[in-house]
């Protein structure tokens, strides 16, 4: 942990997976008897640590010396949760996430993950139509030198510390333009959606600022409104309230999940080991 940040707030969320998950996926044969107690025993974890707080689960223990071993327990991991979802125009499904030597929102198409500076908190997928995923997964091959901690907001915290300001949440349920981070492409660059809004009966986000920003300033795009602003740096200036954030940084061979409808994220700035990259996996998913 970076010594600023001593506690790490993801110890309450870390566990060894149940011996049933670890068999199911290290497990070359297809077992549908395993498969099915696996797949109970992740659903009960799930319904504990992200469809209440603390919003996010931590599998510690995972192989990872093998890449090709790996990729394939992830597929079978994020598979008990639900339909693991493409990431981009290539159809990636299992991201690399790595500093790629961009700015966050750089250039037409760079992505937040593609960069090793922190940024405000967002929810992944901010660039797609909604329904967005529901869950996204990260596994941490290798680590960062120094930085890269994970930081994460639980959004009934976010709305409970947003000012009550007359007509603020009305906006934030408004429509927004977002950039779709696609380049130079004949469909439409950007989507338009609301930040807020209900997903099965529960409150919800979407959210990557620079996203909104860059994507009101398409020619087919209005400006931000005034009102629009003021809820976006509300919606920020929450979120940098240090008592609702958790800070944590995971290790090397841990797998994270994260309810991405109801928890925001994001990251320090990080410094990499030359030698030796930052490396996370990530995967989105949507439930079943």
């Amino acid at each position: 942990m970076d010594p600023l940040h001593p506690y790490d707030a993801l110890d309450q969320s870390r566990v060894l997976p149940p011996k049933s998950l670890r068999d199911f996926l290290q497990y070359e044969r297809q077992d549908s008897r395993l498969e099915a107690h696996a797949k109970k025993q992740l659903l009960s974890l799930v319904h504990t640590f992200l469809d209440n707080p603390p919003g996010v689960l931590v599998l510690t223990g995972v192989p990872i010396d093998d890449p090709s071993t790996t990729r394939d327990m992830i597929l079978k991991f994020t598979g008990l949760l639900g339909q693991v979802l493409t990431q981009d125009r290539n159809g990636t499904i299992i991201k690399e996430v790595r500093d790629r030597g961009t700015l966050i929102g750089e250039g037409a198409e760079a992505k937040y993950s593609e960069s090793r500076f922190g940024g405000n908190f967002h929810t992944d997928g901010a660039e797609l139509p909604l329904p967005a995923p529901d869950f996204f997964t990260l596994l941490c091959v290798r680590q960062s030198r120094i930085g890269g901690e994970l930081q994460y907001a639980r959004l009934n915290d976010v709305i409970a510390n947003l000012p009550r300001t007359r007509g603020l949440l009305a906006t934030l349920q408004g429509y927004f333009y977002f950039d779709r981070r696609i380049g130079n492409s004949y469909d439409a660059p950007t989507i338009r959606k609301p930040v807020l809004y209900r997903h099965n009966g529960h409150a919800a986000i979407t959210y990557l600022r620079k996203y909104i920003e860059r994507g009101h300033q398409f020619p087919s795009s209005p400006p931000l409104t005034r009102f629009q602003i003021e809820a976006l740096d509300a919606l920020d200036n929450a979120t940098s309230n240090t008592q609702l954030v958790n800070v944590g940084k995971l290790n090397e061979g841990e797998l994270a999940i994260f309810n991405n409808l109801t928890c925001l994220h994001a990251r320090t700035t990080f410094v990499d080991n030359p030698r030796r990259t930052r490396l996370l996996l990530r995967t989105w998913i949507r439930r079943r």
